[in-house]
């Protein structure tokens, strides 16, 4: 039996994640801790089937691997390479320690708005490393408040990747998208699985919204209605439940989540400049008060 090239010291984030487990590991293979140090982090699939879009998604696809190896934005968690664990998969990344945004927020439904400095700088470094992604042919696919890690102790806004694997998937069917992960969806990613950096933005307006009100733009006691709730679009501003969410900052979030990819920002670099003039915006008001 081959040895084993990791052992598991703890699982970060408290809970795991839709995908998969993080787990801090020790690197034991003395070629691989010369590599990358004596910790890393491991993400182990959750299932099988998990597994397999892993492999046929990354692992074999030497556009997204080179392209994965040349992003090292400060604020993506850094990926090393893909390893054998326990007989299967895993995706070897940088260790990242801190707090997951949802836990930050709060559950769905249950969560709590976030001062407005908070949540403007947690949407401006999210927009840095999305903007990296970008820049590098990838998009994210599934960008929500659990993959967003907040570190310990220099609140540093870090993306977990994983998840740019689902972009390979084929077009789920609706009965197993589950209503938590509908939420972040935009309308074309919901009709036609169309992910594209529109969607990114999309998802990114949908947490600042979160962020800012401690709730979710669309409700609905089944995934048809939430379903029929994002594809109209009809959002009740972030202002009428945070009242110090001015006019700005209102228009900000809803052109990001426009139902009409055409009517959001474009780039995210653009929606990354518009990010910054309103932080130095509130920090010039803050100052002045």
């Amino acid at each position: 039996m081959a040895k084993e090239k990791f052992k598991l010291l703890k699982l970060l984030g408290g809970r795991p994640g839709g995908f998969a487990q993080t787990w801090q590991a020790e690197v034991l293979d003395p070629v691989l801790k010369a590599r990358w140090g004596r910790v890393v982090a491991i993400e182990i699939p959750l299932t099988r089937e998990i597994e397999r879009i892993l492999i046929n998604g990354l692992i074999l696809n030497s556009f997204l691997r080179t392209h994965l190896k040349q992003v090292q934005d400060s604020h993506i968690v850094r990926y090393l390479d893909f390893e054998r664990y326990e007989n299967r998969y895993v995706m070897v990344m940088e260790c990242v320690e801190g707090q997951s945004l949802r836990e930050r927020i709060g559950d769905i439904g249950e969560g709590h708005p976030l001062a407005l400095a908070e949540a403007i700088n947690i949407a401006k470094q999210t927009c840095q490393g999305m903007s990296e992604l970008h820049r590098h042919g990838l998009i994210m696919g599934d960008l929500k408040p659990g993959i967003i890690i907040i570190t310990h102790p220099d609140n540093r806004v870090k993306i977990d990747i994983l998840p740019i694997m689902l972009a390979f998937k084929s077009q789920p069917e609706y009965s197993s998208v589950s209503v938590s992960a509908m939420y972040y969806m935009s309308p074309e990613v919901l009709r036609n699985n169309n992910k594209s950096i529109y969607s990114d933005i999309y998802s990114l307006g949908v947490i600042l919204y979160e962020m800012l009100t401690g709730a979710i733009p669309f409700q609905g006691e089944h995934l048809t209605e939430v379903l029929a709730a994002i594809l109209d679009g009809n959002v009740t501003p972030p202002g009428k439940l945070n009242p110090m969410v001015d006019n700005g900052l209102n228009q900000l979030v809803l052109k990001s989540m426009a139902a009409d990819w055409r009517h959001r920002y474009q780039t995210s670099t653009e929606l990354l400049e518009v990010l910054g003039t309103y932080q130095a915006k509130l920090g010039h008001i803050q100052g002045v008060c």
